[in-house]
């Protein structure tokens, strides 16, 4: 491989360009109701599963603590979810504002999601779905 491709050929660089992508596609989106789209996904991932623990949170969400606590910091000062300390365990708890304004935003990232379905092809993301699936997976085993 000639060096001047290398970053053509990076695994890495071409999710993380991807990533960064439709990342600020969606924070775009979600912008005027304050949110980004971390933080959406962890008022999402309380509203799918009820009160979470940090650790719970952070792998259902695929995050390490510090980036999930960076994530939820503005949510809990907003007053959108509570910190609830039980033993040496965090608990996290949407609050009745974190409801309503996560009732307000779905349809928003609803859109966006639906927008990139249709311009990609939802044949196209079942597929890389499936494949970044795969690829995570192998990453793991290669640690």
């Amino acid at each position: 491989m000639s060096d001047d491709r290398f970053f053509l050929l990076c695994i890495n660089h071409n999710l993380k360009r991807t990533a960064r992508a439709t990342t600020q596609a969606f924070d775009t989106a979600l912008r005027p109701h304050g949110l980004r789209i971390g933080q959406f996904n962890a008022l999402a991932a309380l509203r799918q599963l009820g009160d979470l623990t940090l650790k719970e949170m952070g792998e259902f969400l695929g995050l390490d603590r510090t980036t999930l606590l960076r994530s939820i910091e503005p949510l809990t000062e907003r007053g959108l979810i509570e910190r609830e300390k039980e033993g040496r365990r965090v608990i996290l708890r949407m609050t009745p504002e974190g409801r309503n304004l996560f009732r307000k935003t779905f349809p928003v990232w609803r859109q966006t999601q639906e927008a990139m379905l249709d311009a990609f092809g939802r044949e196209r993301w079942e597929a890389m779905k499936r494949d970044c699936h795969d690829l995570e997976r192998i990453a793991q085993e290669t640690k």
